[in-house]
């Protein structure tokens, strides 16, 4: 009875396929840690962000202010497929995919005077949230 769960094992593995990729992924550079420790919450303003740290990835209006989202990624993904036939109509798949990145984030926010008000840090898919900027109202035209 062993022997025809081994073989019939056997065949659907020698008639499957398997596959498996490996990447490496860099984007932006994050910004120095010195540069952004010198920003001060009420003291820094727009020019000085952009003098230590550079243009920004994004930058969006909010409530009454800007906001300055600096982002950078570096990891790896691997993925893993297995791809069985079971009959002639019907194919078994598996797919196991691993993300081992995650993009990091600066967000500033600054103010109407265009004085720095906080600054976050974080992974962009948890701060980005906070970026949404409000659709404007749909006006009449005035008559």
């Amino acid at each position: 009875m062993r022997g025809p769960r081994v073989a019939a094992l056997l065949a659907a593995a020698l008639a499957s396929c398997v596959s498996m990729s490996w990447r490496r992924d860099v984007a932006d550079r994050e910004p120095r840690a010195a540069a952004a420790a010198q920003l001060v919450p009420g003291e820094s303003d727009l020019a000085r962000i952009l003098d230590e740290l550079g243009a920004p990835n994004f930058v969006e209006e909010k409530d009454e202010g800007l906001v300055l989202t600096y982002g950078w990624l570096s990891g790896t993904r691997l993925r893993f497929s297995l791809s069985v036939p079971v009959s002639r109509e019907v194919r078994g798949s598996l797919r196991y995919g691993e993300l081992a990145r995650r993009t990091s984030a600066l967000v500033l926010f600054l103010d109407a005077d265009d004085r720095l008000e906080r600054v976050e840090r974080g992974y962009l898919g948890e701060l980005r949230p906070h970026l949404a900027r409000r659709r404007p109202a749909v006006t009449e035209p005035a008559e």
